[in-house]
């Protein structure tokens, strides 16, 4: 598997620039193969199928400005080899970068995804803690109040609506539900520490 002779080259050349039809090809059945080859030799690619697309681009490259070559500077194998080279080493690390964001995104959803065994335990905690928040809070007012500010909820009138205490001044308001707000927080605090002196 050999490129052609220098005079083949250039006459190869010639007839792509003056558009013969038939020229693109002559110009892929007599370098695809052959650059693929200098690809495997020279830069030891296994990929024969990266190996092949590279050549192929290379070729592509070639036809769509063969102008560009200047015979005087090189053959036209070794202007294609070198824009094979480029393309190839182009897709192997565009085809790392794909396999690294691959690789780490199976890392990230791996280290997401927990055991069920753990997630089981949890939703059975959880059912527990709410069944001791509903009897050391019993009033619907106080649960939906306590939804609210373990979400972040910081506005005064959101929290005063779920109390019921939307129909007070602005001033009397923002003290009922400090008040409220500091009741319930200190009533989280005590069976907090209840739940501690129950564990062995």
């Amino acid at each position: 598997m050999r490129f052609p002779s220098k005079p083949e080259e250039l006459d190869l050349h010639e007839r792509v620039l003056g558009g013969d039809p038939l020229a693109p090809t002559d110009i892929f059945g007599a370098f695809v193969d052959p650059l693929a080859a200098v690809l495997r030799s020279e830069l030891g690619c296994r990929d024969e199928e990266l190996m092949y697309d590279a050549a192929v681009d290379a070729v592509f490259a070639y036809l769509d400005a063969p102008e560009v070559y200047d015979r005087d500077r090189a053959r036209l194998s070794t202007f294609l080899r070198r824009i094979a080279t480029v393309r190839l080493v182009d897709r192997l690390r565009s085809t790392s970068r794909r396999r690294e964001r691959e690789e780490n995104f199976r890392a990230s959803v791996e280290l997401r995804a927990e055991a069920p065994n753990v997630v089981m335990e949890r939703a059975i905690e959880a059912r527990e803690l709410s069944k001791y928040v509903e009897a050391a809070l019993p009033d619907g007012r106080d649960q939906e109040a306590l939804k609210l500010i373990l979400a972040g909820e910081g506005h005064t009138v959101r929290l005063a609506a779920v109390l019921g205490l939307g129909g007070l001044p602005a001033d009397e308001q923002k003290l009922a539900v400090k008040r409220h707000r500091d009741r319930i927080l200190k009533v989280l605090e005590r069976m907090g520490e209840a739940l501690d002196d129950d564990d062995p």
